[in-house]
């Protein structure tokens, strides 16, 4: 397994060593742009960020069939060409690959937009070998990042970085059997097959309704009580 980051190298002229190296193995990585988007943060408040929160890998290939549909984080995400398609990010107007992804604040204005999907991790047959183009999605800071559920209970951000990481072992092992969901995956559950207005409406249901419903009942109570 190969995780690449992106370099300065080929603004100044020069080779990338890594991208030198997977290119033996029949992969080409542009690895002086990152894959950065456009998103709203807030009211008239939009931020350019430099990673991409995965749902859905876009991919027929048996390590996305098992880690499919748990969020993975991938920072510094780089175009990767070649194999066969392990993750690929649908073009959307609000994505655009940045050669100044080292600035502090990205500039919008003349940006191009990527019209077409944007691979961003491969896998190669034959003697089997992963790239992907993020170095950053192992590190601790990103695949355990966790949200306290009460009583000792947690639930992973991102469970779909450590699923990422034991389907790929498992596949370069040649053990495809092994490959399915696994416990540390199963702690946090992506509800899936809604449309956006069916996913407003049962988060209203949940946020507001059952609250509501709760206060309503109390409410209700305390006046039968007062009435006797």
């Amino acid at each position: 397994m190969i995780n690449l980051q992106p370099s300065l190298l080929p603004r100044y002229g020069q080779k990338d060593p890594w991208a030198v190296l997977v290119k033996d193995i029949g992969i080409e990585v542009d690895t002086e742009r990152v894959l950065v988007e456009q998103v709203a943060v807030g009211p008239n408040q939009i931020e350019v960020q430099r990673s991409q929160m995965i749902n859905d890998m876009h991919s027929e290939h048996i390590i996305a069939n098992g880690v499919s549909g748990r969020q993975i984080f991938l920072p510094f995400p780089i175009q990767v060409e070649g194999g066969e398609e392990l993750i690929v990010i649908e073009p959307t107007e609000d994505h655009w690959l940045d050669a100044k992804w080292e600035m502090e604040l990205l500039e919008t204005t003349g940006k191009i937009s990527v019209m077409d999907p944007i691979q961003i991790a491969a896998a190669v047959g034959g003697a089997r070998a992963i790239v992907i183009g993020s170095g950053g999605w192992l590190f601790t800071w990103a695949a355990d990042r966790a949200l306290p559920l009460g009583g000792n209970q947690v639930a992973l951000v991102n469970p779909g970085n450590s699923e990422l990481l034991l389907a790929s072992v498992e596949w370069l092992s040649g053990l495809d059997n092994w490959i399915a969901a696994s416990p540390i995956g199963q702690q946090a559950q992506r509800i899936q097959g809604l449309s956006k207005t069916a996913y407003f409406v049962w988060t209203l249901v949940l946020v507001l309704g059952i609250p509501s419903l709760l206060v309503f009942a109390s409410v209700l109570t305390w006046a039968r009580r007062n009435s006797r």
